[in-house]
């Protein structure tokens, strides 16, 4: 739903974002980016399937949410209009309709959110002007009701609060170099939590390219910077080794360019059905 800039760029950062924002519920909540909606080329950017049904999301992102959740990223310069809008809950409805059965995803299972940067004003105008009811439960977090049967929210991230939800509020310009030394300097354990952090912070570095310039003349902070991207530099390697893996390259001439291991290599080759020698 963005131009192919915006989601090379910012599409991963938020659906990492999201993620970090909510990873104390790691083990009641699956991820899957990019769904495949229906069987041509239709994609939510993120679907989020509450495992556990039981559980209850005290964040307030993810308070509305129910079994089935469709995720819908703006990017920094993405107009939220109530076209866009439409298309949120167009997307919703077309994941129910694709149930293995029918009725198999339940219009009760259902929510549809959006992500974005600044506050849509002229879209819940237009919303409200077709029977919406626009409600703000929480700082940032914007519900849009009587326009459908399953509930819409709007997250603005610029309202949320940057002390809960530092990864969503950092995505922007404007971005000091105290914040982002500030939010290098955590330490996440989960490899999964530093691929998502890394991912934020390319993005932070994209929309502020004065900060690389400013880190560079501080060698202890570059050397940092690239101890927290190293998670994400190495997925984007092993992204890569599949791919060549695919074409038929051997082993050796993938680990040259690559520069990964033969044993990571050898792993990737045998999760593929591949041989594993060079």
């Amino acid at each position: 739903m963005s131009d192919t800039k915006d989601v090379v760029l910012w599409h991963p950062a938020f659906a990492g974002g999201i993620e970090l924002s909510l990873r104390e519920y790691k083990k009641d909540l699956e991820y899957e980016r990019e769904h495949l909606i229906n069987k041509g080329s239709i994609r939510a950017d993120v679907l989020v399937v509450k495992k556990n049904p039981g559980v209850k999301i005290e964040k307030s992102i993810g308070a509305v949410f129910r079994g089935h959740n469709i995720v819908e990223i703006k990017g920094l310069n993405d107009k939220l209009n109530i076209d866009v809008l439409n298309k949120l809950i167009a997307y919703t409805a077309l994941y129910k309709s694709h149930g293995e059965t029918v009725n198999s995803i339940p219009g009760e299972e259902l929510t549809a959110s959006t992500f974005r940067r600044e506050f849509p004003r002229e879209m819940f105008k237009e919303a409200e002007k077709l029977g919406g009811k626009v409600t703000n439960p929480y700082p940032g977090i914007y519900y849009v009701a009587g326009l459908v049967y399953f509930p819409v929210q709007v997250i603005v991230c610029s309202r949320l609060d940057p002390k809960e939800y530092p990864e969503l509020t950092m995505l922007r310009e404007g971005v000091t170099l105290k914040e982002l030394e500030a939010y290098i300097s955590h330490k996440f354990d989960d490899q999964g939590d530093q691929i998502n952090a890394a991912a934020v912070v390319e993005a932070v570095l994209g929309a502020n390219p004065g900060l690389l310039a400013k880190i560079k003349e501080d060698d202890a902070m570059s050397k940092e910077l690239e101890e927290f991207l190293q998670p994400r530099i190495e997925e984007e390697k092993q992204k890569i080794a599949v791919r060549m893996l695919k074409k038929n390259f051997s082993l050796d001439q993938i680990k040259e360019i690559t520069e990964l291991s033969m044993e990571v290599i050898q792993s990737l080759a045998k999760s593929l059905g591949m041989p594993v020698t060079a």
